[in-house]
C-alpha cells in the first residue's frame, strides 16, 4: 500500500484539518504551556515503547494540552469479542471527556483519534511505519518487514474504527521515539503529515494539540449524517421494540407444503393503507442480531428526492473487509416512516464521470417491470462527501499532470442511457469496457468538469446510501439442489429482461444472487416459494451500438475473479463482456454450490481442492494474469476432473452442470474456429458427449411443490447433450453455442431442471469445505480483481480491499478459503500480504 499514502507538510496537513477557530486566528492564548511538557521524553529515541506511551500520555493530560480530550491507554485487553472477534489493541485513544473510559480497554465505539506508539528502532531497524510511504518510494520493496507490519497494525485499527464508527475519515496520532505524524485515512488512501520532532518542536506540537481540542467530532472525520442513537432515545426503544419476535412472524423454510389456517400471513390494509407486511422469521432475526451485538445504534439520513428519510441501524449484518475501496456496509434496517424492515447498503462508490448510482439503475429496471430485482426504496450520494487523498495526490503532482482528473458532481440519470437499437437493426451491440483510451468530452459538459486524463492511482470515492424494499438471504441459504436452480434461473430472466432494456450487469457472482421468500396463492393453497434476487447493479454498463459514443467510465475495470469467464480473464481490458459470458458466469455459480454444499463424488479435502484450483488459482502469462488451468482445461475439453477422476454430482444436478458445460465448451471452439486470437490454451481438444436429463421413475424423498409450477405453466423443452470435439465443430457444436448467446435456452434448460421429480430434498449435505483447510497464498484471488499490472510486471495485480458486496446478508460471496468462521486478511489488513 506504499502508494495508497500522499505525504504532507505539518503546515498545510494542520491548516487543512486542524486550522485554528475564527476568535483565534493566531492561536491558544490562554492556558499555553510556557516550558517544555515533554522535557522528560528528551531521551525517547531510546527508551522502550512503553515507557514512551506513559510518558507522553502523563504530559498530554497533566498539563490539558487537548482541553475537552482526554488521552487514555488502550492496550490492556481488548473489547468484549462480540465487539470485536480479532481483539485489537490500540495503545492508546483521545476520547472526549464525558465518555473517558478508565479500564485500559480500547473501546473502539468511542474513540476520537487512536494513537500508536512505537520505539524509534529495533535492532538497527528504523521503525516509523510511514518512513517508506513518504520518502520518495514507489514501491515497498526492500523495506524492513517490522515497518510492513507495522503499518499493516494501524490499517487494521483505522479499518476497524470506520467500520464500527460512522466516518468520512479517520485521524490518527502515530508516535516513533521522539518524533510523532498525524496520518487521516478515507477510502481512497491516507494522506500522512511529516514526522515532527516533538521534543524541539513541542511549541508546534502543542498548538496541534490545542488546534484538535476545538474543533467537532463532524471536524475530526464523523458524518453528520449519522445520529447516534443512545439508551433512552425514543428510537432506542422503537429498535428494541421491533426487534421482539411475533407469533405472527413466517418460518421461510417450509416450502414442502401449502401454509396452514394459523400460518397464512395478515395482508390486510394497515394504518397507512398499504398491505401489513409479512415478516420472516430470519429478517426480525437478523435485526434482533445487530442491536444486540455491543456495536452503537445509528439514526442515518438517505435522500429521497428533495425529502430526507430516516433508517435505524446498528450492526452490519454484512461487511467488507478492507480499508480502501467501496468499503460495502449492509444493514437490515428499519424505517423511521413506516417501521418496516428493509435493506440498507451504505457504501463508497466509485465517482466519475458517466458512472451511474446504483439507484437510478434500479429506477430504470423497477419502471421496466424487470421481475426478479430489487425494489428501490430511496438513494442518493452522502452530502457530497468524496474521498480527499487523490485531489492531495494531484496537487502534489500537478506539475506532472498534462490533464488533472475532476469529476463530474452530477451523477448520470438511468433514463438518460442510449438505448439499443431494435432487434430489426443491423448494428452490433456490445457492452462497452473499460479500456485504456480516454473519455471524450461529451457535447455540452462543462469545463470544470473533467473526465479520466489523470495519471493518480488513487480511485475517486463518494459516499452512497441506498434502500430496497427486500431483505433476502445469501445463496448458501438454499435447501435443495431445485431451489438453487430455480433461484439461478429467476437471475437469468432479470438479466435477460434487463438486457432487453439495454442494461448488462457485468458482475454475475454467487454474491450478487440472492434468496427471497415470497407467499404465493394458488387454487391448491399458499405457498411459500424462494425466488431469486439479482443484486448490485453498481457495476452494470448500458448497452451501446458500434456508432454510439462509448470508453471507460473509471480507471479501473471490476468484476468477481471466482465466477469470471474464461474469455474475460485470459483477455482483460480488451474482451467485450457479452451475453455468452454473463451466462458462463451464472454457471460457475451452480457449478460452484453444487460441489461446495451438495453430495458428490469427492470427499471433504478433495472438494476444497478443487474449488481452490477451479476458482482461485491464476495463470501468469505475459506479464499478466490469466484464468487458472483447471478452469481452461474443463471449458476446453467439456469435462470436469480432479486428480484424474471426473466429477459427479448427485441426482439432476449432474446432468444439468454436464450440459451447460457442453454448451460452453462449444461456445469456444466456434469462437476458435472462427478467429484463433480467442484461444484459451494450448492443450489439446478431446470431449465426450454428455447426455440430457433422462425421464426418471417417482422420488418419495421430492422436496414439495416446484417453484416453477407454482409460478408458471409446464412447457415441456428438449436440452441438447454435446458431440465429440474435431478441430472444426461439428453442427451440434454450432447448435450449442447458439443455446448460449441469448438468454433462451439457458432458462429453458433451468426450467426443465427445476420440473423434474427426481430432486431430493436431502441432496444439500451443508458446507464440505474442511474447518481446518488451508491454501497456498500465492495459488488465490481471495479478493475481487480490479486491475491488471503493466506489461512485464512481476507483481500479483492490485486486488480491491473487499470482494463485491452483495445487497443482503452475510456470508460474503464465497472465497476458497477461508475455511468456515474465518475471515480473510486483506492486503493492508495483512502485514504480511504487503506489496
Amino acid at each position: 500500500m506504499v502508494g495508497m499514502h500522499v505525504g504532507a507538510k505539518p503546515a498545510e496537513f494542520c491548516d487543512e484539518f486542524f486550522p485554528p477557530p475564527l476568535d483565534s486566528p493566531t492561536g491558544r492564548s490562554v492556558g499555553r504551556p510556557q516550558t517544555n511538557p515533554f522535557a522528560e521524553l528528551k531521551d525517547a529515541n531510546t527508551m522502550p515503547e512503553g515507557k514512551i506511551t506513559e510518558k507522553l500520555i502523563d504530559a498530554i493530560n497533566g498539563h490539558n494540552l487537548a482541553p475537552g480530550l482526554k488521552l487514555r491507554h488502550s492496550g490492556d485487553r481488548p473489547d468484549p469479542a462480540l465487539i470485536d472477534p480479532d481483539g485489537q489493541k490500540v495503545d492508546a485513544a483521545f476520547f472526549r471527556e464525558a465518555n473517558t473510559p478508565e479500564d485500559g480497554k480500547p473501546h473502539w465505539v468511542d474513540q476520537i483519534i487512536p494513537v500508536e506508539f512505537k520505539r524509534h528502532d529495533s535492532h538497527g531497524t528504523y521503525l516509523d511505519p510511514f518512513h517508506h510511504c513518504v520518502s520518495g518510494f514507489t514501491t515497498s520493496k526492500g523495506e524492513p518487514d517490522k515497518r510492513k507490519r507495522g503499518r499493516g497494525q494501524v490499517i487494521t485499527y483505522a479499518e476497524f474504527i470506520m467500520a464500527i464508527q460512522q466516518r468520512v475519515a479517520v485521524f490518527m496520532l502515530v508516535i516513533v521515539g521522539r518524533g510523532c505524524r498525524f496520518v487521516r485515512w478515507d477510502r481512497s488512501g491516507s494522506i500522512v503529515m511529516e514526522l515532527v520532532d516533538y521534543y524541539e518542536q513541542w511549541e508546534l506540537f502543542c498548538d496541534i494539540l490545542w488546534r484538535i481540542s476545538t474543533r467537532s467530532d463532524v471536524q475530526l472525520g464523523c458524518d453528520p449524517t449519522a445520529v447516534r442513537v443512545l439508551p433512552g432515545d425514543e428510537d432506542y426503544h422503537k429498535m428494541d421494540l421491533a426487534a421482539v419476535s411475533r407469533p405472527t412472524d413466517i418460518d421461510h423454510t417450509v416450502t414442502d407444503r401449502p401454509l396452514r389456517a394459523g400460518e397464512i400471513p395478515d395482508t390486510s390494509p394497515g394504518p397507512d393503507g398499504q398491505p401489513k407486511p409479512t415478516v420472516f422469521k430470519y429478517v426480525r432475526a437478523q435485526f434482533f442480531d445487530s442491536i444486540n451485538a455491543g456495536w452503537p445504534r445509528y439514526c442515518l439520513s438517505i435522500p429521497d428526492g428533495k425529502e430526507t428519510r430516516n433508517f435505524l441501524v446498528s450492526k452490519p449484518s454484512f461487511r467488507a473487509t478492507g480499508l480502501i475501496g467501496r468499503a460495502t456496509r449492509g444493514y437490515v434496517a428499519l424505517d423511521c416512516d413506516t417501521g418496516r424492515f428493509v435493506w440498507l447498503k451504505d457504501a463508497w462508490r466509485a465517482h466519475y464521470l458517466k458512472v451511474e448510482q446504483e439507484g437510478a439503475v434500479l429506477k430504470q429496471l423497477n419502471n421496466g417491470n424487470v421481475p426478479f430485482v430489487p425494489t428501490l426504496v430511496c438513494h442518493g450520494d452522502v452530502e457530497e462527501q468524496d474521498t480527499l487523498t487523490p485531489a492531495w495526490w494531484e496537487r502534489q503532482h500537478a506539475a506532472a499532470q498534462p490533464t488533472p482528473s475532476k469529476v463530474d458532481a452530477t451523477p448520470v440519470d438511468a433514463s438518460a442511457r442510449p438505448q439499443p437499437s431494435s432487434t430489426s437493426s443491423s448494428k452490433r451491440k456490445r457492452c462497452v469496457e473499460d479500456d485504456e483510451e480516454d473519455v471524450p468530452r461529451p457535447d455540452g459538459l462543462p469545463p470544470s468538469t473533467h473526465t479520466l486524463g489523470s495519471t493518480c492511482p488513487l480511485r475517486r470515492h463518494r459516499h452512497y446510501r441506498l434502500v430496497v424494499q427486500e431483505v433476502a438471504l445469501p445463496l448458501s441459504e438454499f435447501q435443495h439442489g431445485r431451489q438453487l436452480v430455480e433461484v439461478v434461473r429467476d437471475c437469468v430472466i432479470a438479466h435477460s429482461k434487463a438486457f432487453e432494456l439495454g442494461i448488462m450487469h457485468r458482475d454475475i457472482s454467487g454474491g450478487n444472487i440472492l434468496i427471497l421468500p415470497i407467499v404465493v396463492k394458488v387454487q391448491s393453497g399458499v405457498f411459500i416459494v424462494c425466488t431469486g434476487v439479482l443484486a448490485d447493479w453498481e457495476m452494470s454498463k448500458p448497452i451501446t451500438t458500434d456508432d454510439e459514443p462509448g470508453g471507460p467510465r473509471q480507471p479501473e475495470r471490476t468484476a468477481t475473479w471466482q465466477f469470471m469467464s474464461v474469455a474475460i480473464l485470459n483477455h482483460p481490458g480488451t474482451k467485450t463482456v457479452e451475453v455468452c459470458d454473463e451466462l458462463e458466469a451464472y454457471f460457475y455459480v451452480v457449478l460452484y454450490y453444487a460441489i461446495r454444499y451438495m453430495k458428490s463424488s469427492f470427499d471433504n479435502v478433495t472438494i476444497a481442492t478443487f474449488l481452490d484450483e477451479f476458482f482461485d488459482c491464476h495463470t501468469f502469462v505475459n506479464g499478466k494474469y490469466a484464468c487458472g488451468a483447471t478452469k481452461s482445461k474443463a471449458i476446453e475439453t467439456g469435462q470436469l476432473s480432479a486428480g484424474g477422476m471426473k466429477v459427479e454430482l448427485d441426482g439432476p444436478m449432474d446432468s444439468l452442470v454436464k450440459t451447460l458445460l457442453c454448451w460452453f465448451s462449444a461456445n469456444y471452439h466456434v469462437k476458435l474456429y472462427k478467429d484463433p486470437s480467442s484461444s484459451i490454451t494450448t492443450a489439446s481438444r478431446s470431449t465426450s458427449p454428455a447426455a440430457p436429463p433422462a425421464p426418471q421413475p417417482h422420488n418419495e424423498d421430492a422436496p414439495g411443490p416446484s417453484a416453477t409450477a407454482l409460478l408458471r405453466p409446464f412447457v415441456s423443452r428438449h436440452s441438447r447433450g454435446a458431440s465429440k470435439v474435431t478441430n472444426m465443430p461439428t453442427a451440434e457444436q454450432f447448435a450449442d453455442a447458439k443455446a448460449v448467446a441469448d438468454h433462451t435456452e439457458m432458462i429453458s434448460l433451468l426450467d426443465d431442471a427445476s420440473l423434474l421429480t427426481t430432486w431430493s430434498r436431502k441432496d444439500k449435505v451443508g458446507d464440505q469445505v474442511p474447518a481446518n483447510w488451508r491454501v497456498e497464498d500465492n495459488k488465490t484471488f481471495a479478493q475481487t480483481l480490479e486491475s491488471i499490472p503493466e506489461e512485464g510486471s512481476n507483481k500479483r495485480p492490485r486486488l480491491s480491499p473487499e470482494i463485491q458486496a452483495p445487497l443482503v446478508v452475510p456470508p460474503r460471496p464465497p472465497v476458497t478459503p477461508p475455511p468456515r468462521g474465518q475471515t480473510e486478511q486483506l492486503e493492508g489488513n495483512a502485514p504480511e500480504l504487503e506489496e
